[in-house]
């Protein structure tokens, strides 16, 4: 896919989206409607977590920034 993009001139966009759950600062409708409007490869993981600092869920965080941080590489 990525050869095709650069072909065609086109930039290849590869989005890993990690969101709290229960954010009043940017809530899940909102989250929804940004990876809805991203195309090419993407891929939203919502934590159970009531801010954005992850707070009490910071190992599920960094376990997700991992997990995003491989998958995009597979897909480089």
């Amino acid at each position: 896919m990525r050869r095709r993009a650069q072909s065609a001139g086109l930039i290849l966009l590869i989005l890993f989206l990690a969101a709290p759950a229960h954010d009043e600062c940017l809530p899940p409708e909102t989250t929804q409607a940004l990876f809805a409007a991203a195309h090419d490869l993407k891929k939203l993981v919502v934590i159970d977590a009531s801010d954005p600092k992850y707070d009490g869920k910071n190992e599920e965080f960094f376990r997700t920034l991992k997990e995003g941080l491989n998958w995009i590489q597979l897909h480089r």
